[in-house]
């Protein structure tokens, strides 16, 4: 034995130990200066079960050296059969390779029983029961850890680490006969045995498209295609194989059958199923594949012991095998829609059959095969624990069936790491900066996933020739998926301040984010992340977002957040500063939003009964979609909707201060509120509680829908400024509303009424259609009630695409009123005027074939510029000296037009006055007619009909300037 200084200098000149690990081993204490260090051999040498204990404060087996051990595996405790036959080491440093067939226990230990080593580094081999399985594994308890080597642990083995530093900078862990082999488990229940019931008939429960079992399974495909192999040896004897398979996942996993060909044993090949499960690797975008086969030997193999199973549940006739490469079975069958005459009339008794029932999982075994179902109960566990700091960069974990990572302090992570498990438990903070949690786990594990069930049978039967038939029969149904979603149980990050979430997590228990901003992140194909986004998935009821991140004040998600209860996005009492959706959020109750500002341009979607609120001081949604099947309700200062979706199954409340706006015309809302039945009563529908102060809703279209059980109340904020179009413009006014009434009468009515004395709600096209259409004699809708305080103005009206805006005008006591001067989005119609111009005019209007608009003696629908339009006016103004000095104020009317001229001494202000005190109103030949009996307006003398003519008036010159405008306004509804 030599101290481990001498040892050092003596080996220097090959041994190349790192700084760090230098620095480990200067830690011993002066008071063990005496102590011997053990080391195994020279450069090259091996060492294998060397018995005498180890009594050295450092151990270092050296590079190019092996350090085995053989030890039986024990029964107990798995701590009890790992070798740690070393005395007082504090110190652990291997460059070269150990071998242990149960495994190894690094810590330090004497009289006085153990405790943690002050370090252990690891850059070279080290493998625990790698080639036996079992209770084997690897114990790391020291201060100071370090593993950039391997550390491989055996099928189903235990892997322990825990100290206050730990550091698996480019360094590997693996339960390794799992990563090998690349399978997961099986969890199965199976039955087999006789039937001697006499109640099964092949000949109508085995057809082209379905197959039934005999009993007592009754394992029943209704959608099933059918494959055969017949052979013949002779004229008397036949042999047919068949294969019913119902493929259930056949969008997206095909299947292939194959019955062996061998020409040297006719008739006793097995049966296969191939199912090919294509998937596409989000990090590299290119595509793989997995290859699931069964094989059946059709119950040959129970035909001697029907209770036989091959595994548990497993009956031993069926064999599954997993595969990363399709296994050479010859050409497939095809199915085919001929049915072999293997029949006979009586039904078959006697015979044996098969089931399984298997569902495949993505680890060894199955939580309900260990105690309490706990997967931290489960074999094949990478369990890892650092008090201070962890550093996991450039990993690599695998094969195991739960991870445990627990860093509450300080986790250092580059991002680029290989770390895969379907279970995990994973606790991680970071005191300082932003904590990243990106690929730190796989989004899925490439093992199958789902259900295959099988039932088969074989009997003999002789038909009417006296020739014998060899049947055998097996009935397959699947569900599957070549990839397995990986599991969080308890996800729980700290940050200071940031946490950014680009893995796909699926939390089944807990889920505590402490953090003041959360970014959940996209990340897409081909860009080396595992998953195409951040995924936060609560996949439990008892799981609520506002306790499992109380200080969030920040959220943006551009990936995916899934609850599983009614969520809370920010409260009253502290609300979040801003929430940004460019992705997808769903729940199965409903939504709450409290945030200063709120954006949606991604998903949201509530289902059950759920409800949608948001209460901010801005909400902004471009290019989203909201589903709910309950309420939508938007509490703000400002709310701007555009190019989105709403779909609510009740009621659409809006409650909004200033600007209410979906950014004009061509903006393409589409809202619907209703489709859920409310019971009996009176429900309420489209609510609009206080008019903004601007803003209008004109490319929206919005389908109010009744199903019939309950009269539906809207309410309506807008101001009632009668028939003019300055009712379009900042008053809440609505491109589309579509009014669906789908329940007979008497029960479908909407109800329509004001928030005040007097409003109104102006729609640029109203349609109608179900039994919204039903009308009186006189047209007034017998769907529709009205009170007295709300006036619906339209410029277009339809009834099953068809217009009706004429016949509604003033129809149910005057609520209907049709303003024909307004052209929208949906109520206009371009029409080309002799000049070249394109002008958009009132399509209801341009369409009547009982008016004439602009005078001329012929109807609308047969003019070819039926409407006066603005730009016919000519409007001029001339300064003359009559005297006395006058403006002459000149411009075209036409017959049974009504004129209006006003002034104002200030263009920035809004306020324009009727001019009332001009001279005569002259027109044609300079032919004046008295004004003195009109005010503010007066009525063209024009003869009906007739053409267009100059008219003008005289206004003597003020001291102060004037500035002028006129209108004229047709008489529309000539000759009513």
């Amino acid at each position: 034995m030599q101290s481990i200084v001498r040892l050092l200098n003596r080996r220097s000149r090959w041994l190349k130990i790192p700084a760090a690990a230098l620095l480990i081993l200067s830690l011993c204490r002066s008071a063990e200066a005496a102590q011997d260090t053990f080391y195994v051999s020279d450069y090259g040498g091996t060492l294998i079960n060397y018995n005498t204990p180890i009594d050295a404060t450092n151990f270092v087996n050296d590079r190019g050296n092996t350090f085995s051990y053989s030890l039986n595996t024990p029964s107990g405790n798995w701590l009890q059969g790992l070798y740690d036959n070393w005395s007082d080491t504090r110190n652990f440093m291997n460059a070269g390779e150990m071998d242990c067939t149960t495994g190894f226990r690094f810590d330090t230990h004497g009289s006085f029983g153990y405790k943690p080593a002050a370090s252990f580094y690891n850059a070279g081999l080290i493998f625990c029961g790698t080639n036996t399985g079992g209770n084997v594994g690897v114990y790391i308890n020291a201060s100071n850890i370090v593993n950039s080597g391997t550390i491989a642990v055996g099928f189903n083995g235990l892997a322990r680490v825990g100290g206050n530093n730990l550091d698996f900078t480019a360094g590997t862990m693996t339960v390794q006969s799992l990563q090998q082999n690349n399978n997961a488990g099986i969890s199965a229940t199976g039955l087999t045995g006789r039937d001697t019931n006499g109640d099964w008939v092949p000949a109508f429960d085995l057809t082209a498209n379905s197959a039934l079992s005999s009993g007592p399974i009754f394992f029943n495909l209704n959608n099933s295609l059918a494959y055969f192999d017949l052979k013949s040896p002779n004229a008397t004897n036949h042999i047919v194989r068949m294969i019913f398979l119902q493929n259930n996942s056949s969008n997206t996993v095909p299947a292939n059958v194959y019955i062996d060909q061998n020409p040297a044993d006719v008739g006793n090949g097995t049966a296969h199923v191939e199912w090919v499960g294509p998937y596409i690797s989000p990090a590299t975008g290119q595509p793989a594949t997995n290859y699931l086969y069964l094989t059946d030997d059709y119950v040959q193999g129970s035909r001697t012991n029907i209770l036989g199973y091959i595994s548990p549940g497993v009956p031993n006739n069926y064999t599954f095998t997993e595969t990363t490469a399709p296994v050479a079975l010859g050409a497939p069958v095809a199915p085919s829609p001929v049915i072999p005459p293997y029949s006979v009339t009586d039904p078959v008794t006697n015979n044996i059959y098969s089931y399984v029932n298997a569902q495949l999982i993505g680890t060894s075994v199955s939580l309900s095969s260990v105690a309490n179902g706990a997967m931290t109960n489960l074999p094949g566990r990478v369990e890892i624990t650092a008090s201070n700091e962890l550093n996991l960069s450039l990993t690599t974990m695998l094969g195991m069936n739960y991870l445990l990572l627990k860093s509450t302090n300080q986790f250092d992570y580059d991002g680029q790491s290989l770390i895969a498990s379907p279970y995990a438990d994973i606790y991680l903070g970071r005191t300082n900066g932003t904590l990243a949690i990106t690929n730190l786990v796989v989004a899925s594990i490439p093992v199958w996933n789902g259900t295959v069930q099988a039932w088969s049978t074989r009997w003999f039967a002789t038909d009417s020739s006296g020739a014998t038939w060899d049947c055998r029969a097996l009935l397959v149904m699947d569900t599957l998926n070549p990839v397995t979603a990986a599991q969080q149980q308890d996800f729980m990050l700290y940050s200071s301040n940031n946490i950014v979430v680009s893995d796909a997590l699926n939390i089944s228990r807990t889920l505590s984010l402490n953090c003041t901003n959360l970014l959940v992140s996209t990340n897409g194909v081909g860009n080396g992340s595992f998953s195409l986004e951040g995924e936060l998935n609560l996949n439990s009821p008892t799981m609520f977002w506002a306790t499992s991140l109380p200080r969030l004040r920040c959220l943006t998600n551009n990936g995916a957040i899934r609850t599983m209860n009614f969520t809370k996005f920010g409260t009253t009492a502290l609300p979040y500063l801003a929430m940004v959706n460019t992705g997808t959020i769903s729940n199965s109750a409903g939504t709450a939003i409290v945030s200063g500002d709120f954006e949606n341009d991604g998903g949201y979607f509530s289902a059950g009964s759920g409800s949608f609120t948001v209460q901010s001081l801005t909400t902004t949604i471009t290019n989203g979609t909201i589903l709910a099947k309950g309420v939508f309700t938007n509490i703000s200062d400002s709310l701007v909707f555009s190019g989105s979706s709403l779909q609510v199954g009740n009621s659409i409340t809006l409650v909004v201060t200033n600007l209410l706006t979906d950014l004009g015309p061509t903006n393409g809302n589409r809202w619907s509120l209703g489709a859920a039945d409310p019971g009996f009563g009176i429900a309420p529908g489209l609510i609009l509680t206080l008019k903004p102060t601007a803003g209008d809703l004109l490319g929206t279209t919005i389908t109010n829908i009744d199903v019939g059980s309950s009269q539906v109340l809207n309410i309506w904020a807008g101001q009632d400024r009668g028939y003019s179009n300055t009712g379009f413009s900042d008053n809440a006014a609505i491109g589309q509303l579509v009014l669906d009434a789908r329940g007979p009468t008497p029960h479908t009515q909407y109800i329509f009424s004001g928030t005040g004395a007097s409003n109104a709600m102006y729609v640029d096209n109203l349609q109608l259609i179900d039994y919204s259409t039903n009308h009186d004699a006189s047209y007034n809708l017998t769907s529709i009630q009205f009170s007295n305080n709300l006036v619906i103005y339209y410029a277009q009206a339809m009834i099953n695409g068809v217009s009706v805006a004429e016949k509604l005008n003033h129809k149910n006591n005057d609520h209907l009123r049709w303003v024909s001067s307004y052209a929208g989005q949906f109520s206009s119609v371009a029409l080309v005027y002799p000049d070249g111009s394109t002008n958009l005019v009132n399509a209801a209007l341009a369409s009547s074939s009982d008016i004439d608009s602009d005078g001329d003696g012929i109807v609308n629908s047969a003019d070819p510029t039926p409407v006066f339009l603005p730009s016919q006016v000519a409007f001029t103004m001339t300064i003359v000296n009559r005297p006395p000095l006058s403006a002459r104020l000149q411009w075209t009317t036409i017959p049974h037009a009504t004129n209006f001229i006003y002034f104002t001494t200030n263009l920035s202000s809004s306020v324009w006055l009727p001019l009332t005190n001009f001279d005569n109103f002259y027109y044609g030949a300079n032919v004046a007619v008295t004004n003195s009996a009109h005010v503010n307006w007066f009525v063209s003398p024009q003869t009906y009909p007739g053409p267009a003519t100059n008219v003008w008036v005289f206004d003597p010159v003020g001291i102060n300037p004037r500035y002028y405008r006129v209108a004229v306004q047709s008489w529309l509804t000539y000759p009513y």
